[in-house]
């Protein structure tokens, strides 16, 4: 098993630790390095397997300086068009003379307890050229490191995601299904897989079948071997059998969707090739989140009972859930989410705050409560409409938690909140939580009005609506009928608009002044007077269900038209606004957010 992974040098890693358990996920935004820790170990692979094939029997000093060479397009693991972009920075030289070396050392531990260590470097050559040969054992050394009799028999394979396999496949040794896998077509090999998994262990083709029915409900059929033209044939029924006999139409493997192919490659190669080293890059980009978990929950449970290792890289939160907390490594830093507080400290605060959460704090470093995703965007066209710079850079993809439909649990540190005031109390609770293990953490929440207090900390700012809730703030008559007449006026005279009419006012004043007829139903004269000013309509009343729904359903059954405008909608509203109709409030409000 491999236990640690130093990377130096490599793409966007100068120095990079990276420590290892049997399953590992590594867990960050894009481009935060998580592939490229991938590419590293496949890298190192590759370029150790090259240096066993060609200079392990060579008794020539001159021949381990050199190293063995590698052309870029043998480069196949991490393919590139300029090879020196493999460089950290692309600097392929420290100094004049002095090449700058990409160093990936690899530690693990045998079966029998025994550690071991063996480092790859890679020198520049030239522009369609490198050398690759066992890093010094120390700088000042010129001895190279000796290969550890475990390094030898390791077995490391990066499965590469699949959208599709070909039509037919033929029988291939395990050196020729190697070879593909190794060049990142892997589809190419499943059916060979199927084979070998049926052939060798009838308890492992029954577990694959099982699960696949489980998941899929598709029934797969015993491989078949065609010696005629040494084809290999995978079919599966395309549905549950119902008795002894299947009434669904039987197709080959390659009508399966992707999902469904990447699922059934992970858990045979898993059964097919016992004590692997598997590498997975975002292994659920074919998944739906129902299934991510349901698979990684599976495929990590065989991983264990075969012996192999699994490293994943993924932002998947369903399988950010299903890992424990001491397989989970948050890049860019690639730091165990685990080492900064005793385990049992962690699982105090597991019922409320996930390790998405986590993970998420780590990156971001503040945190932003909102009652729901539509507050989200009407904040952000707030920050739009007002040409507020700073919020509406913070409101681009923060860290968001939507408090509005949590369910009221009682657990193990909140066992004294009452259901009354249960939001407030519950963000304080998971605020503090997660600053328990990253105290540098800073957050505002943004609730509706509630009778409870605020209490204002220099980290946690509580902000609270003097009207009822968000919606409130879009109650401004000649807002609403803009809106009315941008999305009415086309579906009344789509005509007239396609001609050019130059009457085209007449008919803007005819939407208004229907919608104006309906919305006086709902406002009250003094919020048509000054929209701005406290009133009991505009402070005390669900504006979203009591007044904006209702009104958008009359308005549009009015022009014989589907509403366009549910209350997930009504940031259209916000982006509409014009800065003088924005109340005071929402400046207050998105100048606590720019200032954090």
């Amino acid at each position: 098993m491999l236990t640690h992974l130093t990377i130096k040098n490599f793409k966007g890693f100068q120095t990079q630790d990276i420590p290892l358990e049997q399953i590992i996920v590594l867990v960050g935004r894009n481009n935060s390095g998580k592939t490229t820790a991938l590419q590293a170990l496949t890298l190192w692979n590759f370029a150790l397997r090259r240096w066993l094939a060609e200079r392990e029997t060579s008794k020539s000093q001159a021949k381990q300086r050199i190293g063995v060479p590698v052309t870029r397009e043998q480069l196949v693991p991490v393919p590139t068009r300029i090879l020196k972009h493999l460089w950290y920075n692309t600097k392929v030289y420290a100094a004049p003379n002095k090449p700058a070396l990409i160093e990936i050392l690899v530690k693990g531990r045998s079966t029998a307890s025994r550690t071991w260590q063996f480092g790859m470097e890679l020198q520049f050559n030239t522009s369609e050229q490198c050398f690759v040969r066992p890093m010094r054992l120390s700088p000042k050394s010129d001895e190279r490191m000796p290969i550890p009799e475990e390094v030898r028999h390791l077995r490391v394979t990066h499965l590469s995601a699949i959208a599709g396999i070909q039509r037919t496949e033929e029988y291939m040794d395990t050196g020729s299904q190697n070879t593909r896998i190794a060049e990142g077509r892997a589809g190419d090999v499943l059916r060979n897989l199927l084979w070998s998994v049926y052939k060798q262990d009838e308890t492992a083709w029954h577990s694959i079948r099982d699960e696949i029915l489980r998941m899929f409900q598709l029934a797969l059929c015993p491989p078949r071997y065609i010696e005629l033209n040494s084809v290999i044939v995978a079919e599966y029924y395309n549905g549950v059998p119902s008795g002894k006999k299947n009434p669904h139409p039987k197709l080959d493997i390659s009508h399966g969707g992707s999902g469904f192919l990447q699922t059934l490659l992970l858990l045979t190669f898993l059964h097919a090739r016992e004590g692997t080293i598997i590498l997975l890059d975002e292994p659920d980009a074919h998944l739906e989140i129902v299934r991510q978990r349901d698979i990684f929950a599976h495929v990590r449970k065989v991983a264990l009972e075969k012996y192999s290792q699994l490293i994943v890289a993924t932002h998947s939160q369903a399988i950010l859930e299903q890992a424990e907390f001491e397989e989970i490594l948050s890049f860019p830093k690639a730091r165990p989410l685990a080492s900064m507080r005793d385990k049992a400290q962690i699982k105090k605060y597991l019922t409320e705050i996930s390790s998405a959460d986590f993970m998420q704090a780590e990156q971001h470093g503040r945190i932003l409560y909102l009652e729901g995703n539509s507050d989200l965007a009407i904040l952000r066209e707030w920050a739009r409409v007002a040409n507020h710079q700073s919020a509406l850079s913070a409101l681009q993809a923060p860290f968001v938690k939507y408090v509005g439909n949590i369910d009221v649990q009682i657990n193990n540190f909140m066992d004294s909140i009452p259901k009354k005031g249960y939001y407030p109390l519950w963000i304080r609770n998971h605020f503090y939580g997660l600053r328990q293990f990253y105290p540098a953490l800073t957050g505002i929440r943004v609730l509706d009005k509630t009778e409870m207090a605020l209490q204002q900390t220099l980290h946690l700012q509580e902000f609270m609506w003097t009207r009822q809730e968000i919606e409130n703030y879009l109650l401004v008559p000649a807002l609403i009928l803009r809106l009315c007449k941008k999305l009415g006026l086309p579906q009344l005279y789509q005509a007239q608009l396609e001609q050019g009419d130059l009457f085209i006012k007449h008919q803007e004043r005819e939407i208004t002044e229907m919608a104006t007829q309906l919305l006086e139903n709902y406002l009250v004269k003094p919020v048509w007077e000054n929209p701005l000013a406290a009133h009991p309509q505009v402070d005390g009343t669900n504006a979203s269900t009591a007044i904006l729904t209702p009104f958008f359903a009359s308005f549009f059954q009015k022009i014989n038209h589907y509403n366009e405008m549910p209350k997930k909608h009504f940031h259209r509203l916000a982006s509409l606004m014009k800065p003088e109709e924005l109340h005071p409030e929402i400046i207050q409000l998105l100048d606590l957010i720019g200032k954090q």
